[in-house]
């Protein structure tokens, strides 16, 4: 699915040519990412959607996040599912691009800062919630 960063105010199907216009208040055409995707650290250009990575598409937003001592990540945010994991505002990402089953908090409301202890056994989270890890 490709979307805009702004509003459609026109379209025009030329059936001719098989082809759609669109014009509106918008600057930017490309692919659905979700809520995150992957940048090139050197010049910023995008490497991949998240979404093309093992099915991870964020449902929601990605405020923050956070490397591992292991190759992967933590993010906090305002979610409900990665992919077709079910999975609330916080989520741990293994180097491989997949949601790590096994660590599931599920924070029942934003998640806006996260911070891992330098030996990794400890992930410091604040955000809205009230109930977090049960």
């Amino acid at each position: 699915m490709w979307v805009t960063n702004g509003s459609v105010n026109a379209i025009v199907e030329d059936k001719a040519n098989k082809r759609v216009y669109i014009g509106g208040y918008f600057t930017q055409v490309g692919p659905y990412t979700g809520g995150g995707l992957r940048l090139n650290a050197t010049n910023g250009n995008m490497l991949e959607p998240l979404n093309n990575i093992k099915n991870f598409r964020v449902n929601g937003y990605v405020y923050t996040a956070v490397r591992n001592n292991s190759g992967g990540f933590y993010i906090g945010g305002l979610f409900n599912r990665i992919g077709t994991t079910t999975i609330y505002n916080i989520a741990h990402i293994l180097p491989d691009g997949t949601v790590n089953p096994n660590f599931n908090p599920n924070a029942n409301d934003a998640v806006y800062s996260l911070a891992l202890s330098p030996d990794g056994s400890t992930l410091y989270v604040g955000g809205d919630f009230t109930s977090i890890g049960g």
